[in-house]
Parts: structure tokens; sequence; C-alpha cells
């Protein structure tokens, strides 16, 4: 049976490769790519029940409502917007990230719902990470 998932990053080569990544490991999913948390957030607000998980890029980090990037804040907008709606709880998230103290300084309301990839290493072991991710769903 056909599920969605979410692919949120701001590079769309980053994107691709995600999703090529899940579409590899995870037939039956239904892949949503959008490279904004705005748009992230619009796609998954009314149909949430239909994601079974995300692939999270954290360096994204736009407030709702603005443009801004911030790097600093720890967390992203996206997250904070899926604790508040109460949905951690029911789709699954692999937060990516080239930063290991943004990773580890993730909200603790967060991090403890969240599966985490720092990104240093190459495209294969990326791969390989979201495909351990999926399998262990």
């Amino acid at each position: 049976m056909s599920h969605r998932v979410l692919v949120l990053d701001n590079s769309k080569q980053n994107a691709k490769a995600m999703a090529n990544a899940v579409q590899t490991a995870d037939r039956d999913a239904v892949i949503d790519v959008v490279h904004t948390t705005k748009d992230a957030i619009a796609k998954v607000r009314g149909h949430a029940s239909e994601f079974r998980y995300a692939i999270v890029d954290l360096v994204l980090d736009i407030s709702p409502g603005s443009e801004q990037l911030d790097y600093t804040r720890g967390t992203n907008a996206f997250l904070d917007w899926l604790r508040g709606e109460n949905l951690l709880a029911s789709i699954h998230v692999l937060v990516l990230s080239q930063s290991t103290s943004i990773l580890n300084n993730l909200d603790s309301g967060i991090a403890g719902r969240v599966k985490t990839y720092e990104r240093s290493k190459g495209a294969h072991e990326e791969s390989v990470a979201i495909k351990r991710f999926i399998e262990g769903l």
C-alpha cells in the first residue's frame, strides 16, 4: 500500500539524491520533494495521516512567515511545527545536517523523537543511512 514521504532540502541536487535513496529502499513511497519549510508545512497540513516519514535537512531553517535563514537556532521551523501539531508521534523523521553541533543541540522535545545523521560522509553512506532508517520503521 502506498504512503507519502516528505523530502525537505533547500538544495535541489541533495533533495533529488535523497528522493532516489527513498525510492530505492521503499517502492511504495509517493515522494513529495520540497525546498522550503513553508512548502513542507503546506504539503503536510491537512494530509498528515498520509505521511509515513520525512527526511529533513536541518541546515534549512526558515521561520514560518519569513524568508530568513537561521543557522544558530539548533532546530528547524518544520520540526517545531510538527511538534506543535503533535505529529512527531505519527510521522517518523530522519534529520540530516552537516553540523554535528546542530544535531547535538536539538531541542529535547524533538531530539528524542527523531533520528539524526551527520552529512559529512559521502553520498553512498547517506543513501545507506536513509535505507537503514526506512528499514527500521
